[in-house]
Parts: structure tokens; C-alpha cells; sequence
């Protein structure tokens, strides 16, 4: 009884290693597949979900950095009858505002499939003189945005009527530019150059134009829709809800399910998100799309590097050289530089954007022309070549849910200086000039409480479950093999004991005897009765004594 509750219990731990061994096994497919469904539903953007706290208001702290660039001899090239000079660039700044993003106006279109959701994005700055390098006031040299926009703007709108710009217009904008002296080089401060101002010469145009077409030219600013609702866009997206894989896709921009200034159905697509979460389960072989109003079109980034930022396993993706390369290069970017005469549309490193800009002659590029050839960066001096780590636009995304853990949406405005015969402050300008104005990098990474939930949410149950797996595993190992071991041993040591007392098949060992040097060998053997040997006339039987056995065995061979 007890030796069968000892081979039941063995059993029983045998059977028990391996039930843990397969849980062990399948534990990971489990949780991969509870925790998949789970993502999946907290990534809808919908009320109530992980997603939408986040995309209804932008929690993690972003930042606006401003770096102009200071003309050192604007005197020098502005001086008339003296060989041209290029403008000589002195980086200033970061200028830092605090940049606070929410959406407003939300309505789902419950009717759609998959569904969308409508909505308005806010945006308000706040400038954060801590993190500046100076203030506001600082004065700045630099090209004159309005001084050097308005003739390519009013040839834009003429453009657009199908006409060319009448001389007279010319000659009223010689005579505006001279009353109010208006030149391409100027002095004004930085909230000024950023933000805008109240300009004569701006408003005397802004008049022609408006008495002579009808047309009425917006305000001008680099920067100036910022806390403004004139510069909060309407969007659409689709929520996920319906297909996780189109999550906060843009769907419209301004109403628009595409865009209307490029010249191909290609550029003027919207593709991908606003580039604050992509949609979950991340691919490193798929690029990463989004919009950006500011510029007018769709860009995308590259997967670069795997990164982990406070715990948190992220993907780097970076903006390649692709997206500034010319047409010579990159055929896609023929339609942002139609114009194959123009020297511009064959160097890389800058793309005219004044098709969206209302004329104005608004060029975008990596800061300090990164990826260029050399073309736009030798335009001027002073200028330090171009570094990638801090120069490059690149963002990190959670893999899993999709959501941006740390970006840096760096962008260079460029203002291209064109010859303009008719108009006289021009004259200086022999050939084409792109003149920097500021660079710009809009930054946020990850706060410490968020990449902690991150952390719990996302990384540590996977650890926890590893680990499990891991232990289960060993311990049910042991449990499987402990007793088949001890089979194994006990089995053995059993044929052991019994070879030992009687050896399985094999011979013992006879000692050799002289029967005739020692005839008493036998003598204490009892008599035996012993079968007749084959091939001999000699009976042995049970009577026969020990001497008489010796004696009838002399003379036989042995």
C-alpha cells in the first residue's frame, strides 16, 4: 500500500510539471491576446477611453523655440553702387513659448463608416522668459517680410485672375515703398518680426489691391494666427472605432478632403495624422505620415532607431532627405516646384510654399538647410553648417498605442528675394536670394507621471508575465523530470543489486584444479548423481565414492 502511494504521488508530480510547463508555455499567448483587445479599445478616440483624455487636450507639456537670424552688414547691403554682398547671419535665441494644445467644437459623425469625429484645433502660447535667451524687445536686422512679399503677392493675385500686373500698380508701389520708406532690410523687434505689426505700407497695398480687384490681402504675419481664432483650423479624422488602423487619420482640413494648391492629386492629398498619436501596432517598415497646416502639406518620417525614454520602450522616426530633395532627385516633389527654369527646382534643401501662403514668397527647409547641397547655405555667410541631432525633425512613438512620447518638429521660413526690375528697392537683387528668417522647434517629451502610467500600463504587466512564464516553466521542469529521474536512478540501482548477486549472463569463474597433484579436492564434495557424459563408457552415479571417481577419470583428457 504505501509503495503505491509513493508511484501515485510521483505520478501525480509529474503530471503536475507538466500542466505548469504548458501554462507556461500558452501563458504569454494569452495575455498578448487580452492585452491586444484591451489596446485596441482604449485607443478609439472616444469619451471615456485612454485615448481621448489625451487627444482632447494635449497633456504633455510642449514648447515653441524661436532662433532668428541677425543681418550683421544690412548697411553694407543696402549700400548702392558697391559690388553685391551676401548677408552676413548671426544666430540668436531660443525665444521660448509655452504652447498649450486642445480641440474645441468636437462632433462625432455617428452616421459614418468607419466612424469620424469633426473638430476645431486650439492653439494658445505663452511666452516663458526662463527658458529665453532674452526677451521679446531684443531688436533684430532682418529681411522685411512685407517689404519683400507684396510685389510676388501682387502678382499672385493677378495670377489668379488670369492677368499679368499692370504697370500702373508697379509705379503706385514704387511711390508707396518710397513715401513711407519702406526696405527690404530692417530693424523691429522680435515679437514684432514673429508676430507682426501694425505697417502703413502694408495697409496702403492691401488698399490698391483691394479698389483695383476686389481681392482683400489677410494680415500678414510669419506667426500671427497664434491665440487667434483665425488660425484655428477644422479638421476631421476618423476615431478608430470602425478600423484601429485609421486612428485620428485625417479625413478634411478646412471642410476639404484635399488640397487645392499643388499641382497633382498627390501633393494635394492629406495624408496621415496630426503627428501628436498615430494609429496602434506600429510597423518599423511603414513610414510615419502627417499634415502640417503651417505649411500646407503632407510629410512624412522614416523609422531610425529603437530608443527608451523614462522606462518606456519608443521607435525614432525621423524626416528624411527625400522630402527636400528636388524634382532632379525626387520626382514626387515636381508639383511644389513647377517652375523646371527656376535654379531652385534643381538644388535640394528648400521648397516654395507660396502657392498657400497667398503669393508670398515663403520658402521651407531643415534648419540650417540640412539635407541641402550647399546651394542655399552658401547664399549666405555666418551661417554654422548644419547638425543632425540638432537640426533633424524627429519624433518617438510608443509602439503599441501609437502615441508621440517625445518630438521635435523643427522647421527653417526662408523668404525668397527675386529680381524685380520694375520695383526700385529691388535693384540690389541680381539674382535669386533665399534669405532666413527664423527657425523654429516645436518640442515636447514625456513628463515623469506620464511615462510612469506608460510604464505600468504598457511594460510592466509584459514583465510580470515574462517573468510568470519564466517560473513556471522552471518549476514545472523540475516537477516533470524529478521523478523521472528518480525512476531512472531507482531502476538502475535495482539491476545493479541483481548483477551483483547473480550476473546476468555471464560466466563466474572457475578455478583450475590438477586432479592429479591433489586427489583430495573432492572429498568433502557429497556424492551426486550425475547424468552419463556423452562420448565416454564411464558412469558416474550417486554411489560412486570420491576415490573411485578419481580413479576411473585417470587416463581422460580433460
Amino acid at each position: 500500500m504505501g509503495c503505491c502511494n509513493k508511484k501515485c504521488g510521483l505520478i501525480a508530480t509529474v503530471i503536475v510539471g507538466g500542466i505548469l510547463v504548458i501554462l507556461g508555455g500558452i501563458i504569454n499567448v494569452v495575455f498578448e491576446d487580452l492585452f491586444n483587445q484591451i489596446l485596441l479599445q482604449e485607443s478609439v478616440i472616444a469619451v471615456g477611453t485612454l485615448m481621448y483624455d489625451n487627444w482632447i487636450e494635449v497633456a504633455t507639456p510642449t514648447y515653441l523655440s524661436y532662433y532668428l537670424y541677425n543681418m550683421t552688414n544690412g548697411d553694407e547691403f543696402l549700400a548702392p553702387r558697391k559690388p553685391y554682398v551676401k548677408p552676413n547671419l548671426q544666430e540668436i535665441g531660443p525665444y521660448v513659448f509655452r504652447e498649450y494644445l486642445s480641440k474645441d467644437t468636437v462632433h462625432f459623425l455617428d452616421d459614418d463608416v468607419p466612424q469620424q469625429v469633426y473638430y476645431r484645433q486650439k492653439t494658445m502660447i505663452v511666452f516663458d522668459r526662463e527658458r529665453s535667451a532674452g526677451d521679446l524687445s531684443d531688436l533684430v536686422t532682418t529681411v522685411n517680410p512685407i517689404g519683400a512679399s507684396m510685389p510676388a503677392i501682387v502678382d499672385f493675385v493677378f495670377s489668379q485672375r488670369n492677368q499679368t500686373t499692370p504697370n500702373a500698380i508697379y509705379s503706385a508701389l514704387n511711390t508707396i515703398y518710397r513715401t513711407t520708406g519702406t526696405e527690404l532690410i530692417f530693424t523691429r523687434s522680435v515679437n514684432d518680426i514673429l508676430f507682426g505689426f501694425q505697417d502703413n505700407f502694408f495697409d496702403l497695398i492691401a488698399n490698391l489691391v483691394n479698389e483695383t480687384t476686389g481681392v482683400e490681402i489677410p494680415d500678414f504675419g510669419l506667426f500671427s494666427t497664434y491665440n487667434d481664432s483665425r488660425g484655428w483650423f477644422d479638421y476631421q479624422v476618423y476615431t478608430g472605432k470602425d478600423a484601429t488602423d485609421l486612428t485620428n487619420i485625417i479625413t478634411a482640413y478646412k471642410n476639404q478632403t484635399e488640397l487645392n494648391y499643388w499641382g497633382s492629386k498627390e501633393c494635394n492629398m492629406l495624408n496621415g495624422t496630426d503627428g501628436t498619436t498615430t494609429p496602434p501596432f506600429m510597423t518599423q517598415e511603414n513610414p510615419v505620415y502627417f499634415f502640417v497646416d503651417d505649411i500646407c502639406r503632407s510629410i512624412y518620417a522614416t523609422f531610425v532607431e529603437e530608443v527608451v525614454l523614462e522606462r518606456v520602450p519608443g521607435w525614432k522616426y525621423a524626416v528624411p532627405p527625400e522630402v527636400f530633395q528636388c524634382p532632379d532627385k525626387n520626382p514626387n516633389n515636381l508639383c511644389f516646384c513647377p517652375d523646371t527654369t527656376s535654379p531652385l527646382c534643381h538644388h535640394d534643401g528648400a521648397i516654395l510654399i507660396n502657392r498657400c501662403q497667398f503669393g508670398a514668397p515663403i520658402m521651407i527647409s531643415s534648419p540650417h538647410f540640412l539635407y541641402g547641397d550647399g546651394f542655399y547655405l552658401n547664399m549666405t555667410t555666418g551661417i554654422e553648417p548644419p547638425n543632425v541631432l540638432e537640426h533633424e525633425a524627429a519624433l518617438v512613438y510608443e509602439p503599441f498605442t501609437g502615441a508621440a512620447i517625445k518630438a521635435d518638429k523643427r522647421l527653417q521660413i526662408n523668404i525668397l528675394l527675386k529680381p524685380t526690375p520694375k520695383i526700385n528697392v529691388f535693384s540690389k537683387i541680381n539674382e535669386e536670394l533665399v534669405f532666413p528668417v527664423v527657425w523654429i522647434n516645436e518640442s515636447a517629451t514625456v513628463g515623469k507621471s506620464d511615462a510612469d502610467l506608460l510604464y505600468g500600463l504598457l511594460v510592466l504587466p509584459a514583465e510580470v508575465v515574462y517573468i510568470l512564464q519564466i517560473i513556471l516553466c522552471i518549476l514545472g521542469s523540475l516537477l516533470f523530470l524529478g521523478p523521472l529521474f528518480y525512476f531512472v536512478v531507482l531502476h538502475y540501482s535495482n539491476v545493479d543489486e541483481k548483477d551483483t548477486r547473480k550476473p546476468n549472463g555471464a560466466v563466474p569463474e572457475m578455478k583450475s584444479y590438477n586432479v592429479y597433484e591433489n586427489e583430495n579436492v573432492f572429498d568433502d564434495v557429497k556424492e551426486y548423481k550425475i547424468g552419463e557424459p556423452e562420448h565416454t563408457n564411464t558412469r558416474v552415479t550417486s554411489t560412486t565414492s570420491t576415490t573411485e571417481l578419481i580413479e576411473n577419470q585417470k587416463g581422460m583428457k580433460f
